[in-house]
């Protein structure tokens, strides 16, 4: 009898653990469509993102021979004067260390359309 109970007992705990959703990491180019501030969370979803906003990480890369520099900023008001700066071939990464990273508190500005490096891990 226990030791059927032990069996029923690890086919459940197994079966949950299959079960369980797993938050895969996102790496992909996204389109920034030129001219104004784009909501990160916003190009993520046109990308192919379907996971949640909340992230443990988070690097925003502008490809080496970028023609553009892109602004990071907290409104859909940035731009290049309001914006912080990623240049070509550089790159931005956020790590939550007890804080989340929100991607739709990120807005991004580029002055024409063009696609950035998005690698992320879900919270």
């Amino acid at each position: 009898m226990k030791r059927t109970l032990r069996l029923f007992a690890g086919i459940i705990v197994l079966s949950l653990c299959l079960t369980a959703p797993v938050l895969a990491e996102f790496h992909r180019l996204v389109s920034i469509v030129g001219g104004s501030g784009q909501q990160l969370s916003t190009a993520l979803a046109t990308a192919g993102y379907a996971g949640p906003v909340q992230l443990d990480e988070l690097i925003i890369c502008n490809p080496t021979g970028s023609a553009n520099t892109i602004y990071l900023g907290n409104s859909s008001a940035v731009n290049a004067s309001t914006g912080f700066p990623i240049v070509a071939g550089n790159c931005e990464r956020w790590r939550a260390a007890g804080r989340n990273i929100d991607a739709s508190s990120y807005f991004i500005f580029s002055a024409t359309t063009q696609s950035i490096a998005v690698s992320l891990r879900p919270r």
